[in-house]
């Protein structure tokens, strides 16, 4: 039963989204082959970042429908809040809170440069109170509205948590279904000025435009914001736990699950914002006309 908990809310397939490429600066050279952005320092260009993580959900039962069955814990208007990655104090949960790999992979073969990912440097990250309802209806999925998703650098010879170097957190706005899954979206702030082998934390990660930190900095408008498409799959939910009822006297569960995906970004061009909206002025201004 516990395999089977949540299966239409949390199965969620894989989303493909249009992607900006970009590449990591950690400021030192760990190895890969010559296939780089910019120096030995970086890595080569890559599309996306895959994961694995662990989380907890806290659902209420809020019309109480709930009757003993899976198929009847999560019903649309359940409110949800999730946290999961990386324990602060316990680097053993780094295993399976981790980013597992860039892509394109580098292979023997070629592909870009991975500068050693994975060997004496890594990114993880931590999810803080992603708060929404399930919604959906025979197409059920999980509605984030709010939360945060933070990144996080390490790299050989830290002894803790504390320290990981935070580079930015993503600030989720956004979720929804499509016809391959569902997503969770949000803009990419409060970037690390911690230096990262000199480079500060902000800029590890880079777009054709620049380092994300610089980059934002230089914008005068919230629409230029590096934005982030999250898509996961959930791969067993280990446990579901009634924890009690609330003030309202709603039944509330604990919900553990593991979990796989991928996350890409998009840096939005000033050029091109311009262009599209220079696009709708000339439409409104032909409807002006005819009428």
């Amino acid at each position: 039963m516990k395999k089977l908990l949540l299966a239409s809310a949390l199965a969620l397939t894989t989303t493909v989204a249009v992607a900006d490429p970009i590449f990591l600066d950690v400021g030192q050279d760990f190895g890969g082959n010559g296939n780089v952005a910019t120096t030995s320092s970086s890595t080569g260009w890559i599309d996306q970042l895959t994961y694995i993580y662990q989380s907890e959900t806290t659902v209420v039962d809020v019309d109480g429908s709930f009757s003993g069955t899976a198929a009847s814990l999560l019903t649309d208007g359940d409110s949800i809040v999730t946290n999961g990655g990386f324990i602060n104090g316990d680097l053993s949960s780094l295993s399976s809170n981790l980013i597992t790999g860039l892509n394109p992979q580098q292979t023997t073969f070629g592909g870009p440069s991975d500068n050693g990912y994975g060997g004496d440097w890594g990114l993880t990250f931590q999810i803080n109170n992603l708060m929404g309802t399930v919604a959906g209806g025979t197409n059920q999925y999980l509605d984030y509205t709010s939360g945060a998703i933070s990144i996080y650098y390490y790299q050989a010879g830290m002894t803790s948590t504390a320290d990981f170097i935070e580079l930015f957190t993503i600030n989720v706005t956004n979720s929804g279904l499509t016809a391959s899954g569902s997503f969770v979206g949000g803009n990419v702030s409060n970037y690390g000025t911690d230096l990262v082998n000199g480079v500060v934390a902000g800029d590890v990660f880079n777009s054709l435009l620049g380092g994300f930190k610089e980059y934002s900095e230089d914008q005068v408008s919230p629409d230029f914001a590096v934005n982030s498409l999250l898509d996961y799959n959930t791969e067993d939910v280990t446990s579901a736990d009634f924890l009690g009822t609330d003030a309202e006297g709603n039944n509330v569960f604990m919900v553990e699950g593991q979990h796989d995906g991928s996350i890409t970004f998009n840096v939005p061009e000033p050029a091109s914002i311009a262009i599209l909206g220079l696009g709708l002025l000339g439409l409104a201004g032909a409807r002006r006309r005819k009428s």
